[in-house]
């Protein structure tokens, strides 16, 4: 990639000639002056680019995308002209709902039981995901629409540390996935879905006005 060199200043690129007057004018050179100049070859100067994210890559391999959702990398990692093509393609994976004849067992506390992520909670949570590399649980859309969190504690629980304490799942209206759809629209979940829905549905209508395009040219 070719970058604008900086021109080389007078003051640094320029021998002064053996004459008093010039010796002169270069010490009585107004301090502003010169800032001046440091000022344009600073802003002249190659723009250094930030470190970049390890995931990001010029193009993105759909094929490659990692389902596991305790391994695979937050959706700001990747380019942001990718973003929605990426989250479009997760969202024609649909949650990933690994069925195992038996979750990993897991202590509720230091007298707790031995308590294990259940497969038919997947039934009552459409959004609900497991990752295997971490027996912890997810939320597709949180994790695809959520931007940071919102500073309190465990904010990020479904789209990051990945939830699995099991023993607050069976519990009423306390149940902790309950708890994270929320009471009312407002809550961050609701409005991930909110987006989930309107970004699968324009993704179903570009493929159906696609298909009828299609047939009429044939």
């Amino acid at each position: 990639m070719i970058t604008n060199q900086p021109k080389v200043d007078v003051v640094q690129g320029r021998k002064s000639p053996p004459d008093n007057n010039n010796k002169k004018e270069d010490h009585d050179t107004h301090p502003s002056d010169q800032q001046d100049v440091n000022d344009n070859h600073t802003n002249k100067s190659p723009r250094v680019e930030p470190e970049k994210d390890v995931h990001i890559s010029a193009s993105v391999n759909l094929d490659s995308l990692i389902r596991d959702p305790g391994a695979r990398p937050s959706i700001s990692s990747f380019p942001s002209d990718h973003q929605d093509e990426i989250r479009r393609e997760y969202i024609r994976l649909r949650p990933y709902q690994l069925s195992k004849q038996k979750y990993p067992l897991s202590r509720g506390g230091p007298n707790g039981r031995m308590r294990s992520f259940q497969e038919v909670w997947f039934k009552s949570f459409w959004w609900l995901e497991y990752s295997e590399t971490k027996d912890a649980a997810y939320c597709l859309p949180c994790y695809l629409f959520n931007k940071k969190p919102v500073g309190r504690v465990g904010s990020d629980r479904f789209t990051k540390q990945g939830f699995n304490k099991w023993k607050k799942v069976n519990c009423g209206n306390d149940c902790a996935f309950i708890t994270h759809v929320g009471k009312t629209s407002a809550f961050a979940h609701n409005f991930s879905v909110r987006c989930y829905e309107a970004l699968k549905n324009k993704s179903c209508h570009i493929e159906n006005v696609t298909e009828k395009r299609v047939k009429e040219l044939s």
